[in-house]
């Protein structure tokens, strides 16, 4: 399932800014009933670096931040789980 189809269903993952990050980013995202999330950090072979939400949260939108200062240069993805469902979006570490 592409991100346009997960948006049409009601979970939407917005690609963080700042991107390039080198201190703080911020991620916003939305989801369309109480349920269980889990968003995370993957580095490119794909290895969870960072889990940033992990419980059940209310429907509507949210925000998470992260610090990338403990993360190398380079590409990282976010993830986002809902219900089974899953959206990714890439973002780059500059520092």
């Amino acid at each position: 399932i592409g991100i346009d189809e997960l948006s049409a269903q009601g979970i939407s993952l917005e690609q963080n800014f700042p991107n390039p990050a080198s201190g703080n980013t911020v991620i916003h995202y939305s989801i369309p009933a109480y349920g269980k999330v889990k968003l995370y950090v993957t580095d490119v072979l794909g290895r969870e670096m960072k889990i940033l939400v992990n419980g059940n949260e209310a429907d509507g939108e949210h925000q998470s931040e992260l610090n990338v200062r403990n993360l190398s240069n380079g590409m990282y993805y976010f993830t986002l789980e809902y219900n089974g469902q899953k959206a990714v979006r890439k973002f780059v570490v500059e520092k």
